[in-house]
């Protein structure tokens, strides 16, 4: 194959985005077919390509403060009759051990750039990351002081599994909470980060200079940290209520803070999203973790999935419990763990349960007309309307239901406002970090809940506050509530006897707290 083959296509209305574009993170037709779902997705000829060289398995990973054993595979990964940097096999950095899978690593190779500078820039760039992570953790006292970005670990819960009622061995836990500032969001943002890096380099790109973000919690110190290590200006645009301390450790980094009240002019939905739109409209880029305002941000969240297919050595899990709130962490996961599987890393997925909060769940919502929308085209022998959830997933999956399912999810990108919108009134919850009014990824979520079995869970406060204090006691980590929601979830499926003691289940644990 040649490293030429990836591409930019909106999954929405499949315009293609020319590479040459400077600013490639929204669809160009965005405004002028504003009905349709536009997310630009980037795509990758995998025909060649092998996956790169399997991880220690369960249990490894770098944990905060010490570095993942070497790759014994230098190269691994490499396209056929590609050559790679020899010397690049000391990567515990995601970004260099699967480089081969990156769209910024295949355009930067096929506009001249050698893959010994490829591997150089991601070195240099995360040593500044390391080193900004050592202001947050000094402002704030999160992050992964003087590491960077590192393997994070996938461990056995045993104790958390047994409170559970579940097997030894059963329950898996993907330990984000010493990543990049405390959370999974830094994986997403240093996939921008490297593009933009590297469109400057191999394409003569003007400097972007402006980055904006909309947040006040995990993905602002985040792109406070990526941000500092670029040494760019970032405007992080945050509600009203914001904590003290996060605008603290913002402003220590050098962001520049913007609070947004809600102004009479503004349409429905989060006030904070329409000035931080406002800004991009003015000239900034897009530095965010939803992948509606750009989808290169899924890329970067890809390295996680790509990392647990190879954590769990080639055998399959059973489910997968991701919280939900716009959708790109799990989106990423999911889209990683599929090209893992395409690549023979994995002999299935598992079935995907996205958990949101009682307070707001978008996704549920859209899931479930989805789900009625292939029930009348299919015009018979579905389950009764109020069936459990579990029943329409077996039924959704079965092959009586393909062609209706195949039907309704090829015209929903183009009735967007038939199954995602703003969620009223505002929701509320424990689990802060996922609270979007909307799920901005949920297409993909839909479709891999459908056709892998899984369905939503909706979780109730009371298992929120219980999955976190156990979360935390079982297994030692201090996560947040959002970080632990999937936990939640798992909590109310074991009690109703949804997941059965002995299937193997993985769940993230993606923010300290």
């Amino acid at each position: 194959m040649s490293v030429s083959d990836s591409r930019l296509v909106c999954a929405g209305c499949g315009a293609l985005i020319d590479e040459r574009e400077p600013r490639p993170f929204r669809c160009p037709r965005a405004d002028e077919l504003q009905l349709v779902d536009h997310v630009v997705r980037r795509e990758l000829d995998l025909r060649g390509t092998t996956f790169p060289g399997a991880t220690e398995g369960v249990g490894a990973g770098a944990s905060r403060g010490e570095h993942a054993d070497a790759d014994a595979d230098a190269g691994a990964g490499a396209s056929r009759g590609e050559q790679l940097d020899s010397g690049a096999g000391d990567a515990p950095n995601p970004f260099i051990r699967y480089r081969t899978l990156l769209h910024s690593w295949r355009l930067a190779r096929r506009h001249g750039l050698a893959d010994a500078d490829y591997v150089a820039l991601v070195r240099d760039l995360d040593a500044r990351v390391a080193a900004a992570d050592d202001e947050l953790a000094a402002a704030f006292g999160v992050g992964a002081p003087g590491r960077g970005f590192a393997q994070t670990p996938l461990r056995p819960a045993d104790e958390l599994g047994a409170a559970l009622g579940m097997a030894p061995g059963a329950l898996l836990i993907k330990d984000e909470t010493g990543n990049v500032a405390g959370s999974h969001k830094a994986r997403h943002l240093m996939g921008l980060a490297l593009f933009l890096e590297l469109s400057e380099r191999a394409l003569a790109t003007p400097r972007a200079d402006e980055l904006a973000i909309a947040s006040c919690g995990n993905a602002a110190l985040a792109a406070a940290v990526l941000a500092r290590a670029l040494r760019r200006r970032l405007s992080v645009f945050i509600p009203t209520w914001a904590d003290e301390s996060v605008v603290h450790a913002l402003h220590a980094l050098g962001a520049q803070t913007h609070a947004c009240p809600r102004r009479d002019d503004d349409p429905p939905g989060d006030p904070v999203t329409h000035a931080f739109r406002r800004a991009v409209l003015a000239g900034a880029v897009p530095f965010t973790c939803q992948g509606s305002e750009n989808g290169l941000t899924i890329e970067g969240g890809q390295t996680l999935g790509w990392e647990l297919a190879a954590q769990l050595d080639g055998r399959a899990a059973d489910r997968l419990l991701i919280q939900v709130g716009g959708g790109a962490l799990a989106s990423a996961v999911v889209q990683g763990l599929d090209e893992a599987r395409r690549l023979g890393a994995l002999p299935r997925l598992p079935r995907l349960h996205c958990v949101q909060t009682e307070g707001g769940h978008p996704l549920e919502r859209a899931w479930r007309q989805v789900a009625q929308d292939v029930a009348g085209h299919a015009r018979g022998a579905a389950p009764d309307a109020d069936a459990p959830a579990d029943a329409w997933a077996g039924w959704l999956a079965s092959p009586a239901a393909a062609g209706s399912v195949e039907a309704v999810l090829a015209a929903a990108p183009r009735q967007r406002e038939r199954y995602m919108w703003a969620w009223e009134p505002a929701p509320r919850s424990l689990a802060t970090g996922i609270l979007d009014d909307e799920t901005y990824d949920w297409l993909v979520l839909v479709q891999v809940m459908i056709a892998t079995g899984g369905w939503p869970v909706v979780a109730s406060e009371a298992d929120i506050a219980e999955a976190n204090e156990l979360g935390r006691r079982a297994s030692g980590l201090s996560v947040s509530a959002t970080g632990s929601a999937g936990l939640a979830g798992l909590i109310g499926m074991r009690r109703v006897g949804t997941v059965a003691p002995d299937e193997r289940t993985l769940l993230l644990f993606t923010g300290v707290r």
